[in-house]
């Protein structure tokens, strides 16, 4: 075996195909006296194994090797763009739809949508970008560990809600796996324009969004207090909003605060009203009913 043959090997994780044997220089007969001495091992048509992968990546190296136009996809696109907060699993490649789809030790998908514009490359790779990676994840995991792994990936900038609403825009069909979850997560995180606002005031202010209530304004100062800020507040009604979420608002004096600032808000002629997470995940509508009675209220109070 020469050294050409070798580097291609290494390249693609211990897996050559018959046509790349050829290329460089070997015959037919070489080829089936391989296989007989045992320095080949058929995997499928025209593939063969020359030594067991290592690791990962040695094994997806392999399958990008075997399969014709197959990508780094899912979980092990993942893995190689360190997205925390999940079970790497079983290795992933995706292929076009019309391809061979099998390879042993990975789990092939096929697909007719893959564009150009979402693959690039990680560790000599062919992998799906950050924000593909993300959609195809959609399908996989839970709704609450997708939405910690859109945050902690929009947080730590490494990508954005605008670039994430780009590929679902791009592949995001009827019926297709994981895209009405991945719609409502961009929508829910778009409707927060302040670049520090938590998760929970994004849910907040897509779910009034949603309901079609208008008239109100984000981070709001009331005239009374200039230092404070409302985290929603309909002025011409004086009503506000305060989303409470455990992660924010777990301490006693904070709770002893924010009941102080509703005593005032009230001395002002002000009424506050308070959701948490757990209200806009498990009964939105009722959040919705609340803030609709009491606009009415004090409309025409």
């Amino acid at each position: 075996m020469n050294q050409a043959f070798a580097q291609l090997a290494a390249r693609q994780g211990g897996v050559v195909r018959r046509d790349q044997l050829l290329e460089l220089g070997l015959t037919s007969s070489a080829i089936s006296r391989w296989l007989r001495a045992g320095d080949l091992r058929k995997l499928a048509n025209g593939v063969y194994r020359v030594y067991e992968p290592s690791d990962r990546l040695e094994t997806l190296r392999g399958a990008l090797g075997a399969l014709r136009g197959s990508v780094v996809s899912h979980e092990s696109a993942a893995m190689l763009h360190n997205v925390a907060g999940f079970s790497y699993g079983r290795c992933s490649v995706t292929v076009p739809r019309s391809a061979t789809h099998r390879f042993p030790g990975v789990t092939v998908h096929r697909t007719d949508d893959l564009l150009t514009s979402h693959v690039g490359r990680l560790s000599g790779c062919s992998v799906t970008n950050l924000e593909r990676t993300v959609f195809d994840l959609a399908s996989l995991v839970g709704e609450s560990t997708l939405a910690q792994i859109v945050d902690d990936l929009v947080t730590g900038g490494r990508t954005s809600i605008a670039r994430l609403e780009t590929v679902v825009l791009d592949v995001g069909g009827r019926g297709r796996a994981g895209t009405s979850v991945m719609r409502e997560l961009v929508a829910s995180r778009q409707a927060g324009t302040d670049p520090d606002a938590t998760p929970l005031e994004r849910l907040g202010l897509a779910a009034l969004s949603e309901a079609e209530i208008s008239g109100f304004e984000s981070q709001y100062s009331p005239a009374f207090a200039p230092s404070w800020r409302f985290d929603v507040a309909f002025p011409d009604q004086r009503l506000a909003i305060e989303w409470d979420s455990r992660r924010w608002h777990t301490r006693v004096d904070d709770f002893d605060r924010d009941r102080q600032r509703d005593r005032v808000a009230a001395t002002n002629g002000w009424v506050v009203i308070r959701f948490t997470m757990q209200d806009l995940k498990d009964k939105p509508d009722e959040v919705i009913e609340q803030v609709t009675k009491a606009l009415a209220a004090r409309s025409t109070a």
